[in-house]
């Protein structure tokens, strides 16, 4: 007798476990709508509440990452830039997001977003993130703090044996 209750309790409690899981799931494919959305707003700070909406998604899905590096390349608003790559940091151990951070400082303009990016790539020290700097260096236009710091950068990454 105690065995047959037993399976049905637990037979119930199966379902219930479907039932929640599925409601994470709904929960999780609603906080990755509404981050999307807010990304593609007019307002500047509605595109910042969707980059930090980010932080409530646990594994990105491709779309989420395309649109936070679109936005981190190409928004107009510094400080949404800046969003974006703060919400990326937390999928930096993901190799499609890490090359992506990477490859985004040779597109930035802002000695803002440049100087972010700088201090994240070089944690990593690796040859792709070297390799960006000196792609850096080359450019003629430059901002003189930015060429300062990737200078400072690399030296230090040298003598670390980089």
């Amino acid at each position: 007798m105690g065995y047959v209750v037993g399976f049905r309790i637990d037979g119930a409690g199966n379902g219930a476990n479907g039932d929640v899981a599925q409601l994470r799931n709904e929960v999780v494919n609603m906080q990755r709508l509404v981050m999307l959305s807010l990304l593609k707003t007019e307002s500047a700070s509605e595109r910042i509440r969707g980059a930090n909406w980010s932080e409530r998604i646990n594994r990105p899905d491709t779309e989420v990452t395309s649109a936070l590096f679109e936005t981190l390349n190409y928004d107009p608003v510094v400080n949404v830039r800046l969003a974006a790559l703060e919400a990326l940091l937390k999928f930096y151990d993901q190799a499609e997001v890490k090359q992506g951070i990477i490859s985004s400082l040779l597109r930035q303009s802002s000695p803002l977003v440049q100087l972010a990016l700088i201090q994240v790539i070089t944690t990593v020290h690796d040859a792709e993130a070297i390799a960006a700097l000196n792609q850096l260096l080359k450019n003629k236009d430059l901002n003189k703090t930015v060429r300062e710091h990737v200078e400072k950068r690399l030296k230090e990454m040298e003598s670390q044996g980089m």
